[in-house]
């Protein structure tokens, strides 16, 4: 059973450097019901490969065939699921209990309750209330149950595509009933009933709820898996996702699950058809009664994050039979999920020894040797692991990462391959984008992070890199719209807000820019390109004393940054000290003698140099090769650069006879700040966009309208 790899599956960068960004998961959801966002967008989940399911034993199994009851009051049908619900609370933190839902009893014997995966998501345990009587009566204060034992519970499984949790309890009242099920097919117009342990906006507990069933129907639930749908008019709140919502026979037709945000009297509740589906996969795990079981219940205890448990079944496997190949794999994906490489690795290599086509293995090995930084082997083993695998996306993807770390085109075909091969996944088009970044194709780059963002609105990570490339296509509006998204989904992201601030900067909305950054630096106050940014649109705004501030701190924090050191030297200038303005500017002509000069007579604001020419030992000295498509064509190219600037290129071509071609040019390069001037002889002088980072120069050439990318030779 293969597994899309969570290791090292993105790549991530920044606008002032690539940098490896954290996932943030959202803690909204443990709260009550989700909201869809305002636009309606919503991702498909990836459905992830599972091994085959042991088959199902016969009989009865959570009360899933039941004779069909007479039908109920609504009174009776309140009294019925009174004896099945039961209130969830999960532990959060060390503060106290802060998610809540409602649960119901789907097996009597082990005990089993039915929740949202939302409510449980990231705790192993919950805590359950059943309802109370005294003198006959119902209670339903709320503090009075804060009087009352509480039940644990532990979470035994959760399923984010269907938004269903199984919670297994310590105990359960002895008049206690399980529900059934409902097989038969659930039609709009008919009554519907719900009960909710607390629902937010209700003075009392266990608050009963009717409607009918406005339609059922295949599509996204609320928190933007893709399943069997019910839409009802019963209203819900934070408090009754995961009740069961049941008929006038008292069968289960649905669970409570959210609520469209733009649409009045609209619930989202997980129709019985994927209520079965999601019973029928895992009730068979939580007693494995074979090794078959045992390996499969294994394998999704791990992948839900439950590594130790996981692991025990391993044990148990592999105590009977320590030559079980696929219970060999699955333990070494469990010890690669809690770091031990070298656990893993060696579990990986004994199972090769006894099956050398296990999929999972090379996948697990290859991502051991990514980890450790061997590219090679990493390459390697999902190359092999491809060959047995070859229509799993995610090992092209998986091996598209590694190949980015060293050669950009085969990472890009990787992850063009990948995406044929699964086009839903949005972190495959990110990955790609960044390929053609790299490449300098900033259109594809746009496109595919485009796509992506649709694929997978709510990740901030896709937004903010879309925002990246926008940016540097200078096309500063969009970015900015782009970095507003990421800010939105995660307002603790020092860099989106820094980005934000960048973008403003760019498009002179300076105030905007100043409320970014200010933002970004209470987050982090440790980012010298922030207040070099905020230096900046102080300077623009003439508010001299307050940039020479914000670029004094820039300098402290990062003191081999040129641009912040060239920004001090003109604004202080500006104020009229020009021997620290001297200095300033000195140490800007020190770290890039390529763009800045420490002219003692320039004026503030035209310290860049004009037409400077290369020479002496100017980083554009020496060679360079360019392997690049060009508007489909490849491009081959090498260029040596004289210390006068002279330059020497020959490009490489086939004729249509399949004969190698050379064609020589000659001319003198200079630099004009942040352009390069390529004058080539016979031709009209050309004007292009530059940049030079470490080994790579990138041009934009203007006839073509193309970042190129030349890398220095040895």
């Amino acid at each position: 059973m293969l597994r899309p790899s969570a290791l090292n599956s993105r790549i991530y960068s920044s606008l002032a450097a690539i940098l490896a960004c954290q996932l943030i998961c959202s803690q909204a959801l443990a709260q009550g019901p989700v909201a869809i966002p305002e636009d309606g967008r919503v991702t498909e989940t990836e459905a992830i490969p599972r091994s085959p399911m042991p088959e199902r034993p016969a009989g009865n199994l959570g009360g899933l065939v039941k004779p069909q009851p007479k039908a109920m009051k609504p009174a009776e049908v309140y009294r019925h699921l009174l004896k099945s619900s039961a209130m969830v609370y999960t532990k959060q933190n060390e503060e106290g209990y802060a998610g809540t839902g409602t649960a119901w009893l789907v097996d009597r014997e082990r005990k089993l309750f039915v929740t949202n995966e939302h409510v449980v998501a990231d705790v192993a345990k919950a805590m359950l209330f059943f309802p109370k009587y005294e003198d006959g009566y119902l209670v339903a204060d709320p503090e009075k149950y804060m009087m009352y034992e509480s039940v644990p519970a532990e979470v035994l499984d959760e399923d984010g595509d269907y938004d269903l949790a199984l919670l297994q309890a310590k105990s359960i009242p002895s008049d206690f009933v399980d529900l059934t099920v409902a097989k038969r097919p659930i039609w709009p117009g008919e009554e519907v009933f719900t009960v909710a342990g607390r629902p937010s906006g209700s003075h009392g507990m266990w608050v009963f709820g009717e409607g009918s069933v406005r339609q059922v129907s295949r599509g996204p639930l609320a928190n933007g898996s893709i399943t069997h749908v019910m839409e009802s008019d019963i209203p819900i709140n934070q408090g009754n996702s995961g009740a069961a919502v049941v008929d006038e026979q008292g069968q289960v037709v649905a669970v409570a699950e959210g609520f469209r945000t733009k649409a009045r009297g609209t619930s989202l509740f997980i129709a019985a058809r994927a209520v079965r589906e999601y019973l029928d996969l895992v009730l068979p795990l939580v007693d494995p009664a074979d090794a078959d079981a045992m390996v499969t219940a294994g394998a999704r205890h791990v992948e839900q994050g439950r590594i130790q448990k996981g692991l025990e079944l391993f044990a148990d496997v592999l105590g009977q039979d320590p030559q079980r190949v696929d219970a060999l794999a699955e333990r070494g994906w469990a010890f690669l999920q809690q770091n031990d490489l070298d656990s893993a690795e060696q579990d990986f290599l004994d199972s090769l020894k006894l099956n050398p086509t296990v999929p999972l293995a090379h996948q697990g090995l290859g991502d051991i040797y990514g980890l450790r930084g061997e590219t090679d082997k990493a390459i390697d083993s999902y190359t092999s692991a491809i060959r047995n695998e070859p229509t799993a996306g995610f090992l092209y993807n998986s091996r598209g990462v590694e190949y980015y770390k060293n050669d950009y085109n085969l990472a890009l075909a990787d992850f063009s391959r990948a995406i044929k091969l699964d086009p839903t996944d949005g972190q495959f088009y990110v990955n790609r984008g960044l390929a053609h970044r790299e490449l300098g194709d900033l259109t594809k780059s746009i496109a595919d992070l485009q796509i992506a963002v649709k694929r997978a609105p709510l990740d901030d990570d896709f937004h903010n890199e879309l925002g990246i490339s926008l940016f540097q296509a200078e096309r500063y509006s969009e970015a900015a719209e782009s970095f507003f998204r990421a800010t939105k989904l995660d307002d603790q992201n020092a860099i989106y807000f820094q980005n934000l601030a960048d973008s403003f900067y760019r498009l002179k909305k300076y105030d905007a820019a100043l409320t970014a950054l200010d933002k970004s630096v209470k987050i982090d106050g440790e980012s010298a390109y922030a207040f070099y940014i905020a230096g900046r649109c102080f300077q623009a705004l003439d508010k001299m004393e307050s940039a020479a501030s914000m670029l004094l701190k820039s300098v402290e924090l990062d003191s081999e940054d040129a641009d912040a050191h060239q920004a001090l030297g003109e604004v202080m200038q500006s104020l009229g000290h020009s021997d620290r303005a001297q200095v300033a500017f000195r140490k800007a002509a020190n770290l890039n003698g390529e763009q800045y000069v420490a002219a003692s007579d320039a004026p503030a604001g035209n310290q860049r140099v004009a037409r400077k020419p290369v020479g002496g030992n100017h980083p554009l000295k020496g060679a360079w090769s360019l392997n690049q498509r060009v508007n489909g064509v490849l491009v081959k190219a090498v260029t040596a650069i004289d210390g006068q600037g002279n330059y020497l290129t020959e490009f490489y071509s086939t004729d249509v006879n399949g004969n190698d071609e050379v064609t020589r040019e000659r001319g003198t390069i200079t630099v004009d700040g942040r352009y390069i001037v390529i004058d080539a002889d016979g031709q009209d002088a050309m004007r292009h966009q530059m940049q030079l980072q470490g080994e790579k120069l990138f041009i934009k050439y203007s006839d073509v309208n193309q970042w190129l990318v030349w890398r220095k030779q040895n």
